[in-house]
């Protein structure tokens, strides 16, 4: 995934994830679940794969695998963004126009309630250390 701010490319702490992809890496793993473990763990460590979710990245969604490219826009919208709440909101009455399914949109406009009650607002901006001209 690819976030418009290229400071959130690292969201959350990964070093645990990472440290536990080396292990697995290290380890000899012949099962399909094992298989599966290493080609995860290149993905996070960023070490090239060329099986079946090489160039993606694997998230699960209700149960489902769903796989989004490494090189595909995304965008992140935190409960604490003053405007966030009315931005999902805008994107659900979109998304209803074009024929989005019921049942997304309401997840999305109780997501953007839930956005609303966060109790930390802040507007827009970026991080001192960012450079807007370097965006990806």
């Amino acid at each position: 995934m690819q976030h418009a701010r290229s400071d959130y490319g690292h969201i959350q702490d990964t070093s645990a994830a990472r440290e536990l992809a080396e292990l697995i890496l290290s380890m000899q793993m012949g099962t399909p679940q094992g298989l599966r473990a290493r080609q995860l763990a290149r993905q996070v460590l960023g070490v090239p794969d060329h099986g079946e979710f090489a160039g993606r990245v694997p998230i699960h969604t209700n149960g489902t695998l769903r796989v989004i490219p490494k090189d595909e826009p995304v965008f992140l919208i935190r409960g604490q963004d003053v405007a966030g709440g009315d931005a999902v909101r805008a994107w659900a009455d979109l998304a209803e126009k074009v024929g989005g399914a019921p049942d997304i949109l309401a997840v999305a406009r109780d997501h953007a309630a839930k956005m609303d009650a966060w109790p930390k607002k802040k507007v827009p901006d970026f991080a001192p250390t960012y450079n807007a001209g370097s965006r990806p």
